[in-house]
């Protein structure tokens, strides 16, 4: 089925077309060849207890999955990464819709690779359902800033920006954006220093050097 992405652009997704299509091919089967009515029965009965087993295999399966690739992000350990996602193939055809390219995506992200990062994950956005899409904001948040999509990245910025109690790398990467207007370099300057207080090393190291530099600028 068709689905729009993010930026407007028509994409493929043949998952959602499987159960309209199998039904389309018992129908093509029983006009063509007329079998007899109990094997149309038998393979209309097989056509939702695949979906249920499918279901229930590639729910295990994609959690043993995302443990094993936080496992291997969190060490950054990238060819580990790309083993991981190569085996994931049957994500594409058995998995939940973006799950594969949500996969990519992080992983172009560990390999600072930015443009395909934000190619993976608008794949992901436009196919995954609305509330798992919210998870993708951050790391989308990263790849447009990196890549230099000023305003796509300041959007998703100030949509994560205060939404929870903690600061996030949103204020990091919001307060870089705004600092380099001078009529909103203060706004920008409090994001950084929240972002230096309490994000991890990574985070905390940029926003320190960013806050030395705006000072020594005076």
């Amino acid at each position: 089925m068709w689905v729009l992405s993010a930026s407007d652009k028509w994409t493929v997704d043949f998952r959602r077309a499987l159960l309209p299509g199998s039904l389309g091919l018992l129908l093509a089967i029983h006009l063509l060849f007329r079998p007899p009515l109990l094997l149309m029965l038998l393979l209309c009965a097989l056509l939702p207890l695949y979906l249920v087993i499918e279901r229930l295999l590639a729910t295990q399966a994609l959690q043993k999955l995302d443990r094993e690739f936080s496992l291997l992000l969190t060490r950054q350990d990238i060819e580990g990464l790309k083993r991981l996602v190569k085996r994931a193939w049957w994500l594409r055809w058995f998995g939940p819709s973006g799950v594969l390219e949500e996969k990519k995506g992080l992983l172009a992200l560990a390999e600072q690779n930015w443009d395909e990062a934000n190619h993976q994950l608008e794949q992901a956005h436009a196919r995954l359902d609305g509330r798992q899409r919210q998870r993708l904001l951050p790391p989308l948040l990263r790849a447009r800033f990196e890549a230099g999509m000023w305003a796509e990245a300041e959007e998703i910025g100030r949509k994560l920006v205060g939404r929870g109690p903690f600061p996030t790398s949103a204020e990091l990467f919001l307060g870089l954006i705004l600092c380099r207007r001078p009529e909103e370099r203060q706004e920008g300057i409090r994001l950084l220093r929240r972002a230096r207080d309490t994000l991890g090393p990574e985070d905390r190291a940029r926003a320190v050097k960013a806050l030395e530099e705006l000072e020594q600028e005076g």
